[in-house]
């Protein structure tokens, strides 16, 4: 190894971030806070060597500044598991300064193949995730919008309609008449709201569509599975890609966080809940999809095993085994390039009509 080789720890925070520089030459330790704004991180890059390495937590802002370096520097930079890292450097003194030196300190001390490190994501996969938060944040808000008209409602007396009819705007815009004088303005407001938030979601669901017609061999895999639509496998593509980079199913689970905590003490193997690390958009479309899934027509085989989960460990941990179990079938699928067969059908009938549906038949 080079002993004047650099090794950098980045310390990410919302309006800084802390770097902490050793090497086997010198036994100084520089340190150095910067403020997250452009001038002060193209300061920080132009500090940089071609031959240092820098190691960053994971994180959006990490992810941006890992990819500024990598294309203005060229340097080695390595974006850390967090999850792992908490368990690495536990200890009772923690501030930003003393985990840039632990960071460091980690990435001159651990060899390259046993480092924690995350594939850093392109600009087109943190553009797809950004847009599936967008979606989730603007649906979340249009159900609170109807779940506040609905409670305007009932306060009023009008309780023949339910949520699910407040979902419909034709029978948004019947219920409004029936409301009082008093309040009906305040409900106007409302139905403009929820207008304006499925206006968003309904540009929004285009825009994805173009993304999976672009991705259309990977689209077709992911829609294949009993459960999935467009939603759920557009979320797919954007934190799974292909899936080529897992070498193995139990990889995927891992990365979602379907995996439970394991704590082994002796003889003693006690197995506790998920650990919900990683993105938490892919556990919700996948728990919404593993509902669907068991539901359906096609998912006989999905349903058998979650009825056997279901008689030991109940619903709920059910549902979460048979996400976990779908993903682990989806990352077969996209490693073969294989489609979902059916059990009722021998044909892809139900798949081509399925994408005609949802627009995305491909001609």
């Amino acid at each position: 190894m080079n002993d004047q080789k650099r090794f950098i720890g980045i310390d990410m925070s919302k309006r800084s971030f802390e770097v902490a520089v050793v090497n086997n030459a010198d036994p100084q330790i520089l340190r150095k806070k910067y403020k997250a704004t452009h001038e002060d991180r193209q300061e920080f890059i132009s500090s940089l060597r071609k031959d240092d390495i820098v190691a960053l937590e994971t994180g959006n802002s990490s992810f941006v500044l890992a990819k500024l370096i990598q294309k203005q520097v060229g340097c080695t930079v390595y974006v850390l598991n967090a999850g792992k890292l908490h368990i690495i450097f536990r200890s009772l003194k923690k501030t930003d300064k003393e985990d840039a030196l632990r960071i460091a300190k980690f990435v001159q001390r651990i060899p390259e193949e046993e480092l924690p490190a995350v594939t850093i994501p392109s600009d087109e996969e943190m553009a797809m995730r950004s847009s599936a938060t967008e979606q989730i944040r603007v649906d979340r808000s249009r159900t609170q919008s109807i779940n506040a008209l609905h409670s305007l409602l009932w306060n009023n007396g009008i309780t023949e309609y339910g949520r699910n009819d407040l979902k419909h705007k034709k029978n948004r815009d019947k219920v409004i008449a029936n409301l009082p004088e008093a309040y009906r303005a305040q409900g106007i407001r409302l139905l403009k709201l929820i207008d304006v938030y499925e206006q968003c979601l309904g540009e929004i669901g285009e825009e994805q569509k173009e993304v999976l017609i672009k991705n259309r061999d990977e689209t077709t895999i992911s829609i294949s599975m009993p459960g999935i639509g467009p939603k759920t496998a557009f979320v797919l593509l954007a934190y799974l890609g292909n899936m080529e980079r897992f070498s193995c199913s139990a990889q995927v689970g891992h990365f979602s966080g379907f995996t439970p905590r394991i704590d082994m003490s002796g003889q003693q193997e006690h197995y506790g809940p998920i650990t919900k690390r990683g993105p938490k958009q892919l556990r919700r479309v996948m728990n919404q999809a593993a509902w669907a899934a068991i539901r359906s027509k096609d998912g006989i085989i999905l349903r058998g095993f979650y009825d056997r989960v279901r008689s030991t460990k109940g619903k709920k941990k059910a549902i979460v085994a048979v996400a976990r179990k779908m993903l682990e079938i989806l990352w077969v699928l996209h490693t073969r390039k294989e489609l979902y067969q059916s059990p009722v059908v021998a044909d892809h009938s139900r798949i081509i009509a399925k994408l005609k549906r949802y627009g995305l038949i491909f001609e």
